[in-house]
């Protein structure tokens, strides 16, 4: 009995340590706070105190992490930001644990806030935007009551890790710098002796303001990566994501992209189960195709137009990576991403095309320099004869593009049985993503008669194709009204078609033809007389949201755009009137600009009864450096003041 007795305590002293070892001293936490003050930190809503995260893997690749954070909030806008905890995960993968939260009051008094009567754990809600619905991707919010200006909001939570995404292995992220201050933290990376890190990376180390550490102790191997006053990052409008600027720490087990390459490959292989069905109406469509794009277009086309993007969740061994079978993607015509993928790519395989499942980060970038599986996407890959690689994503059922704009300059891997390497997806051309505008009109009665022809092409016809799909014939009636509002203030819309007439199943771009009457275009009463012309492209391309925000006039982080786009615009004026010729007394003169990944070419001519006008704009680059922002902004103003320019004549 005694010695029961004795084991028993034994345990509950080492279950003491194994917790304290995890938290931070209350105390001294406490004291260091006192010189953390709104004034000493003026552009910060609140303050990371401390943080001490504590991870340990074992030899499965299974981890536990215990987190205990103190944050000082310094103003409203801190308050508010904290007022709501969000913990996100998977149950299929780990659970979190809340353990304790606190208010910590300016006098010392400690407010404990009760975690089960303040949380809700619901399944993730915005999975149903995307037509998913996996009740094992949770979300955890907890709501802290009366937490004030002044306060220190302590919690501390734990993590449990009980399935790795690639089995054996582990690899993880931890930023050193944030949006917040941060005073101090320390991560504590615990691995078996026969698991070791492969790579232990600090990546935009801030010199000075962190230590990192790697020593052997009662069997495991320990890795610190320690942070002490690390400079606040100042968050600018359209920057890249903060992963991609900030001081960061990367760890991973793995050899290399090749080993994940490979995993993710095996793992896909196993649902290629080609049916009769699926190869027979592959040749279908193939049958009368001359060229191997031509071919590709037909499978791609079909799966993604077919298809439709909903999800159930089956998956028993990697869920949300692991595809279902093709045949049965096929045979119930719905699936996911990574459902569609495996489609597309066992269908271009009965048909001899060299095809294979691609994982990509929709996001940030990774780095290179770091394996780890850390994706969010599965799209489709072929190689051509000529050994080119073509990425396909079929996710979006009304897309006019094999691969869309807006995930180039992200992450890609291939899944392969030989491996492949980590890959940057490319830019596209910007004329991939153009509007083409050719506008007539007549001049007459001091009325302009117009008819525009649109063209759409790449994001903008997947863009406005999938927003007409939605909407009635009403409804866009007003929607073209409005636009046409943008250009002139009296306005009436006459008519206008939009073809192909079948906007889903279609393969043609986008087109609207619109016909509509500017009532009273001329300023001036007196023999000088003064107009501008209607550019409908100021209106109604994707063109105008691609750059984001450019109100900075300076930027230390570069500019990130949304997308290359392009816009080619002609307008023929005709002066209709029998008795006078059209006197032009003054037109803006030529403008081209080709500079720093910006395009943009304007003219205006005389011809005749005839005024014409031309005009090409192009964003080339995905990402500006802050050295080409500051000619960005200089051009920009250029063209801003071209705009403001008048055609005068005399009549």
């Amino acid at each position: 009995m005694k010695k029961r007795f004795m084991y028993l305590l034994f345990l509950i002293f080492i279950t003491s340590n194994l917790f304290a070892n995890n938290r931070l001293d209350i105390k001294d936490v406490i004291a260091n706070s006192k010189s953390i003050t709104k004034a000493g930190y003026i552009n910060a809503h609140d303050v990371l105190i401390d943080n001490l995260i504590n991870v340990e893997y074992d030899t499965t690749g299974k981890c536990i992490s215990y987190d205990d954070t103190y944050i000082k909030i310094l103003d409203e806008t801190g308050k508010n930001d904290n007022r709501i905890l969000n913990f996100r995960y998977s149950k299929s993968y780990g659970m979190y644990d809340i353990k304790s939260i606190e208010i910590i009051k300016p006098d010392g008094h400690i407010k404990t806030v009760d975690v089960k009567a303040n949380m809700d754990d619901q399944v993730e809600p915005s999975q149903a935007s995307i037509n998913i619905y996996d009740p094992n991707i949770r979300k955890i919010t907890v709501q802290i009551p009366d937490l004030e200006i002044g306060d220190i909001l302590h919690h501390y939570v734990v993590y449990n890790n009980k399935k790795a995404r690639i089995e054996g292995e582990f690899s993880d992220f931890q930023f050193g710098q944030y949006t917040s201050p941060i005073v101090h933290m320390k991560y504590i990376l615990k691995a078996p002796k026969s698991n070791p890190l492969k790579m232990f990376e600090i990546i935009d180390p801030v010199k000075g303001h962190y230590k990192k550490n790697v020593e052997e102790k009662n069997g495991k191997i320990i890795y610190t990566f320690e942070v002490d006053n690390a400079p606040q990052i100042i968050s600018e409008p359209s920057m890249p994501a903060l992963r991609r600027v900030v001081m960061r720490m990367l760890v991973s087990t793995l050899d290399d992209w090749r080993y994940i390459s490979r995993w993710y490959y095996n793992l896909t292989e196993n649902h290629m189960d080609i049916s009769r069905e699926i190869i027979d109406k592959a040749n279908e469509l193939v049958k009368d195709k001359k060229t191997e794009m031509d071919t590709i277009g037909a499978v791609f086309y079909f799966v993604s137009r077919n298809i439709r993007y909903m999800g159930v969740t089956t998956e028993t061994d990697r869920p949300g990576l692991e595809p279902h079978d093709v045949s049965y993607t096929f045979s119930t015509r719905t699936g996911v991403c990574r459902d569609k993928a495996a489609l597309i790519v066992a269908m271009l395989r009965s048909v001899g095309v060299d095809a294979n499942v691609v994982l990509i980060m929709v996001g940030p970038k990774l780095d290179k320099d770091v394996p780890m599986a850390f994706f969010n996407h599965a799209i489709a890959g072929a190689k051509l004869e000529n050994g080119k690689d073509i990425l396909m994503d079929p996710t979006d059922e009304t897309s006019s593009v094999l691969f869309p704009a807006y995930e180039a300059n992200m992450s890609y891997l291939i899944a392969s049985c030989k491996g492949d390497t980590l890959k940057t997806s490319p830019p596209v051309s910007p004329d991939i993503n153009k509007v083409e505008v050719k506008t007539d009109i007549d001049y007459k009665d001091g009325k302009f008669y117009c008819t525009s022809d649109i063209d759409f092409y790449g994001l903008n016809d997947n863009a406005y194709r999938g927003y007409f799909l939605r909407l009635n014939k009403n409804r866009i009636e007003e929607f073209l009204k409005k636009i046409l509002k943008e250009i002139a203030g009296d306005i009436s819309l006459k008519s206008y078609k939009i073809s192909p007439e079948d906007l889903l199943s279609s393969k043609e771009n986008l087109r609207i033809k619109i016909e509509y009457i500017i009532n009273d275009p001329i300023i001036g009463k007196d023999e000088y007389k003064m107009f501008n012309l209607p550019e409908l492209s100021k209106t109604i391309v994707v063109y105008n949201r691609a750059l984001g925000n450019v109100n900075l006039s300076k930027r230390k982080y570069p500019l990130k755009t949304r997308y290359t786009a392009s816009v080619n615009e002609n307008i023929n004026l005709n002066y209709i009137n029998r008795v006078k010729k059209l006197n032009v007394e003054l037109m803006p003169d030529i403008l081209n600009i080709d500079k720093d990944g910006y395009t943009f070419r304007a003219e205006y001519k005389k011809i005749g009864n005839r005024i014409t006008f031309s005009k090409y704009a192009a964003l080339n680059k995905l990402e500006y450096s802050p050295c080409e922002y500051d000619n960005l902004k200089k051009y920009l103003r250029l063209v801003e003041n071209y705009n403001k320019k008048y055609i005068i004549i005399k009549e």
